[in-house]
């Protein structure tokens, strides 16, 4: 294979990434005429909102949970004085993903892991699915991975003043969640011995930073306990990981394939890969604890093994020539269906059109009291595209009486007495109820007249204000 230049290989590599990145942005404005796509970016638009009027609640104003000062949400808000906090959710993650992309780059060529190699990788890391899903969408992550290529990039020279830089880069980590903090540390522990840099180096900033989690966490955890945690198994991980199942923070068949061979290949033959393994393992325990969002770190190892093993095969002398043309060529083909399979995907994720108008409809049929009964992941869209109150959302951290909670909204889906679900209904004051297709098809229920379902034919209870397509709005009368 022809060497390319530096200048060569970050040109493509740049390219690449730009195309991507704006990809699904170009299908939301001719299809979904730009509407922000996702869940989690409407709590994140909807924070930013606070802050951008300086005001730092101390409890989230639509749910029964203290709100934690979040830095993304500041930089959303910062931006929202140069323009408004929808283009402010699609810009900021797409320009951190470019520069991410960048700074990668720097980092193994600063590693001289050769510019074929270096191409091969970065090519393998701007089409996977991860990195899509982070910085084409609005996602805090896109700022801990920046900030965490940074604070490495700065970690690696050899100056004073590039070390207190990372230190800055590196203190900045705690303030998202105790997990990134301590992914941190491992990594940042890991690469000073493959690396065997000065181990006092490392000391002086994995102390700096346990501090700043002790000092940072200790006053969250002491008022409101520690975050809820979901135990994940085997049959959660595995069909979320793999993108071509349906996964979002996933990874490509093919690019696990060339991951599996570059792993067989880097264990036989080369030392300098050792320290992936134990981080590879550290990791994969994580899953069990972050479940999908652990891939996201995941997600460098695979793309370098997925490099490498791409490479080897590219490399290696063949018996047949054209058995190598044709391996290669059937590889390639797999990564560009599988990226471009992905990207459509994540173009037609929710809302549409009917879900924001309905939302918004119910913003002007209500009162701001009033709360509205969906299921949990319906919850963001609810609270900040209707701008009214629900009993749970996507987050379950530090929620108040949340087994409770949990328990009472399944009794009030499927309980067929009536009794039953009024009494609860007037407890948590639910006001309305929004119901979607995908509520209706397994999400909630499974047949016609299951549960709730089946007492809406209680007139004097419940009355229907509202039918869309595929989402009907009721009032709970009482």
């Amino acid at each position: 294979m022809k060497k390319i230049t530096n200048k060569g290989t970050l040109l493509i590599v740049l390219i690449v990434a730009l195309l991507i990145l704006l990809t699904p942005h170009l299908i939301r404005i001719i299809k979904y005429d730009s509407i922000l796509l996702g869940k989690e970016p409407y709590y994140h638009i909807r924070m930013a909102e606070h802050l951008k009027n300086f005001d730092i609640p101390d409890n989230d104003p639509l749910i029964d949970r203290p709100y934690v000062l979040n830095p993304y949400h500041m930089v959303l808000a910062a931006s929202s004085f140069i323009m408004p906090l929808e283009l402010a959710s699609k810009l900021v993650p797409f320009l951190l993903g470019i520069l991410s992309a960048y700074l990668l780059f720097l980092i193994f060529n600063d590693l001289n892991l050769g510019k074929n190699k270096i191409l091969i990788i970065l090519l393998m890391f701007v089409t996977s699915p991860i990195f899509i899903f982070i910085f084409a969408t609005s996602s805090q992550y896109s700022i801990i991975i920046f900030l965490n290529l940074l604070g490495f990039y700065l970690y690696m020279k050899k100056t004073t003043l590039f070390l207190w830089l990372s230190i800055i880069v590196f203190y900045l980590i705690p303030f998202f969640n105790i997990f990134n903090a301590l992914i941190t540390l491992i990594l940042l522990f890991i690469y000073t011995i493959y690396s065997k840099m000065g181990i006092k180096k490392f000391y002086f900033i994995s102390i700096g930073l346990f501090l700043r989690v002790v000092i940072y966490h200790f006053s969250i955890f002491y008022n409101y306990g520690l975050p809820q945690v979901s135990p994940f198994t085997i049959q959660d991980i595995i069909p979320a990981s793999i993108s071509d199942l349906g996964g979002l923070v996933s990874f490509g068949v093919f690019t696990l394939l060339l991951a599996a061979i570059g792993l067989f290949v880097t264990w036989k033959s080369e030392k300098e890969f050792y320290f992936i393994y134990p981080l590879a393992f550290f990791l994969f325990i994580l899953s069990f604890f972050l479940g999908a969002y652990a891939n996201i770190y995941q997600n460098f190892i695979v793309c370098i093994l997925a490099g490498y093993g791409f490479f080897v095969l590219m490399t290696r002398k063949w018996h047949l020539e054209v058995i190598k043309n044709l391996t290669l060529l059937i590889i390639i083909c797999g990564i560009i269906f599988s990226t471009t399979s992905y990207l459509v995907r994540l173009s037609n994720l929710s809302p549409n059109q009917e879900i924001i108008e309905s939302l918004e409809w119910l913003n002007n049929n209500s009162n701001p009291s009033d709360i509205i009964l969906s299921h949990h992941s319906n919850g963001y869209w609810i609270e900040a595209i209707a701008k009214r109150p629900v009993i749970l959302d996507e987050s379950f951290d530090y929620i108040n009486f949340l087994d409770e909670k949990q328990e009472d909204l399944k009794e009030i889906f499927h309980s067929r007495t009536l009794k039953t679900t009024t009494n609860l209904l007037k407890k948590h004051n639910i006001s309305y109820i929004w119901i979607n297709k995908d509520m209706k098809e397994g999400l909630v229920w499974n047949k016609k007249e299951e549960g709730l379902l089946f007492l809406f034919r209680n007139s004097e209870t419940f009355k229907k204000l509202k039918t869309y397509t595929s989402i009907e709005i009721w009032e709970f009368i009482g």
